[in-house]
């Protein structure tokens, strides 16, 4: 179940506005409202202006999906890092276990417009907005960038060995790129449009 919060309506920042979608939350659609995307964050509102808000530095991956094998409508798809309110661990676990649990959980959820026309310019306005967020743990100190720089590497590591030099948090964030990579190879629309996918980590 996910808890719709109460927000006031943006008036600022506000790339792009698209009215009639609908939301499905995993397996649960929980209305049809407006669609604001804007440079701080994503705002779904159902008409009584409660809803979902996603943090950009949370939303992993955003991609248009056309599959209709895996979802019945074309629809704008994003994984979101954590749980949205409501959405509680089972009751055995403790607090600890619960904020661990959560901190590395995806959240997929589906934003459906009526005008199914409006996918391309939702998804640019998404991708737009998510560049006014880096994520600083991807940010090269100024040691780091001299190390690189006289290493002779252009920083992207695609060998055994850079692999092994990577943090511990660098490799949980590559083993969840993988997973999200090998997860969504079901989708047709995102196996064919790679280069649209906008990944934060």
């Amino acid at each position: 179940m996910v808890l719709l919060v109460s927000y006031p309506v943006p008036i600022e920042g506000i790339h792009h506005a698209q009215p009639n979608v609908s939301v499905n939350v995993e397996d649960c659609n929980i209305g049809t409202g407006t669609l604001y995307i804007t440079e701080s964050f994503v705002l779904w509102l159902n008409p009584r202006d409660e809803g979902i808000q996603l943090e950009y530095r949370q939303i992993s991956l955003h991609a248009i999906s056309r599959d209709l094998n895996a979802f019945p409508h074309e629809h704008l798809l994003c994984h979101y890092e954590g749980k949205l309110p409501g959405m509680d661990n089972s009751n055995d676990e403790s607090d600890n276990e619960k904020d661990t649990e959560s901190e590395y959980e995806l959240t997929e959820i589906r934003f459906v417009p009526e005008n199914k026309e409006s996918l391309e310019t939702m998804f640019e306005a998404l991708a737009d907005c998510q560049t006014l967020h880096p994520d600083s743990d991807c940010q090269l100190s100024d040691d780091e960038y001299e190390n690189a720089e006289d290493g002779g590497g252009d920083g992207i590591y695609n060998t055994a060995e850079n692999i092994s030099q990577l943090t511990e948090q660098g490799r949980a964030n590559l083993e969840r790129l993988n997973h999200i990579l090998m997860t969504g190879q079901g989708d047709e629309d995102i196996a064919s449009r790679t280069t649209q996918l906008s990944l934060v980590n």
